[in-house]
């Protein structure tokens, strides 16, 4: 596909080459530069097609020369050139016949002593500035997502700080590398889930439920290659959007989930413009698409600093928690369910019973 970048240059060349080296010899309505002042006479018409040719030979090395450089851009994965800029950028390119029938036409109008010439090199300087405005127009577009109502200053608006000193009476809970006291004595296995443990009210409904998982962290999650954010009908997404991730990950030194919340935080929801390269939009793009999908979920998330490294969840729309423990590279995500197991105070007393034995 990359070759219509070069037909129209070649087109140009051709006929420039062929209208400078042998111009029609007489006025025709078939071959040759043909404008109403270049056939009023055969002077105009012979100066006509031989500037016309002159013009369009420069015109064509200068489009091939572009033409090359984004060849080159777009192998290196530095621009990613689809079918529709392709196309446009053909279309572009017919911009300097107009030109050139212009600045001919106007030296044609001009008398002899009074001949000033019209430089070429500033009249393709601008369609190129042109080509690029239009081009950045387009990624703008394509790559930006509607601000959903996301408040960013909900992420780590408050924090939990836990003693260095353990808790460690009492009877215990030990799941993996993770252990805490059991406040949970009275809780039993959920019907068809024996992973969450439950207690019902005296109505014999649940009143409180909670559970634990060893998982890996999500920054490990969202820059596998099988694992996307975004759906095949998407039809924006069409770039790499896992090793895109993995790039975000690398450049900004975020090592784990607690660095990539904070991040978000830091760059969410930053506007796209057009000084910024294509990779920074396509970024933009990612991070604000994560926030629109996976974050509406969370009605604020608070830090958890001290003895433990991790961060709380409260989940919109009712009385449930997650607590998650970055430890040793995974994170160990407690879920607790209910008005009593949601309240801050009960949270810290389990959270300074916590210990890992790694």
């Amino acid at each position: 596909m990359m070759y219509v970048l070069f037909l129209v240059p070649v087109i140009i060349f051709v006929s420039g080459f062929l209208m400078y080296k042998n111009p029609p010899k007489n006025i025709n309505v078939f071959v040759g530069y043909r404008t109403k002042k270049s056939m009023k006479n055969k002077n105009n018409w012979e100066k006509a097609n031989k500037r016309c040719g002159e013009l369009f030979i420069k015109s064509s090395v200068i489009l091939t020369l572009i033409s090359v450089v984004l060849c080159i851009l777009n192998s290196l994965n530095i621009l990613k050139l689809t079918e529709n800029i392709i196309s446009l950028i053909t279309l572009l390119q017919l911009v300097p016949i107009v030109i050139v029938t212009f600045i001919v036409d106007k030296e044609l109008g001009k008398k002899k002593n009074n001949k000033k010439k019209i430089n070429i090199s500033l009249i393709i300087c601008i369609v190129l500035f042109g080509i690029f405005f239009i081009y950045k127009l387009f990624m703008l577009y394509k790559y930006t997502c509607v601000q959903i109502d996301f408040n960013k200053e909900k992420i780590f608006n408050e924090k939990v700080v836990i003693s260095d000193k353990v808790d460690l009476s009492g009877d215990r809970l030990h799941f993996e590398e993770i252990s805490f006291k059991n406040y949970f004595d009275e809780y039993k296995d959920s019907d068809g889930n024996s992973d969450i443990k439950v207690k019902y009210g005296n109505d014999g409904k649940i009143e409180k439920f909670y559970s634990i998982s060893k998982e890996k962290q999500y920054i490990d999650i969202l820059s596998l290659n099988s694992i996307s954010l975004y759906t095949e009908e998407d039809s924006k997404i069409n770039f790499d959007t896992d090793e895109s991730m993995r790039r975000i990950l690398k450049n900004n030194n975020i090592k784990d989930d607690i660095d990539f919340l904070r991040f978000i935080k830091d760059n969410y929801y930053i506007k796209s413009n057009i000084l910024m390269s294509d990779s920074e939009i396509k970024n933009n793009f990612i991070i604000n698409t994560f926030v629109e999908v996976a974050l509406p979920a969370f009605e604020s998330v608070s830090l958890v600093e001290g003895n433990l490294n991790g961060y709380i969840i409260n989940l919109s729309g009712g009385n449930i928690k997650e607590i998650h423990l970055v430890n040793d590279g995974y994170r160990y995500v407690i879920l607790l369910g209910g008005e009593d197991n949601v309240d801050e105070k009960f949270i810290t007393k389990l959270l300074e019973t916590i210990s890992f034995t790694n």
